[in-house]
């Protein structure tokens, strides 16, 4: 009984030191393609020329993203659905005397103004990348 637990035991050693072993990268210096960056699971493509879109891709598995005009002006439409569901729960807040106050002593409404100027800038710069 204890030899059996004993090779159960080297085997499990065995697979598991081997499962850590590093695979080592080639990298092709002939590649002619833009440059690419990797970092944890980060992948951005760049382009020679500001004009061309950028194909950006966040995580391994999902799909590319060309950065385009039309994904300029879905970002802009998400931003400014933010902004306005922050506009009405600020304004239903602002209805119920209670939760204002709690809202004023917290900073609550400070926080939703600083949330609302960083969207608002980031509005702003998908804006001007936006070609006509």
């Amino acid at each position: 009984m204890t030899n059996v637990k004993t090779i159960i035991l080297f085997l499990a050693i065995s697979s598991f030191s081997f499962s850590q072993e590093k695979k080592e990268l080639k990298i092709d210096k002939t590649q002619t393609s833009p440059v690419s960056k990797s970092k944890e699971g980060i992948s951005v493509t760049k382009e020679n020329s500001s004009s061309k879109p950028q194909t950006i891709s966040k995580r391994a598995g999902q799909p590319q993203r060309v950065h385009d005009n039309s994904y300029y002006k879905e970002e802009v439409k998400k931003i400014e659905a933010n902004i306005l569901a922050i506009d009405k729960k600020m304004a239903s807040v602002n209805a119920n005397p209670s939760e204002k106050i709690k809202a004023t002593e917290s900073g609550w409404f400070e926080d939703m103004d600083n949330i609302k100027r960083r969207l608002n800038a980031k509005k702003k710069i998908y804006l001007g990348k936006i070609t006509k």
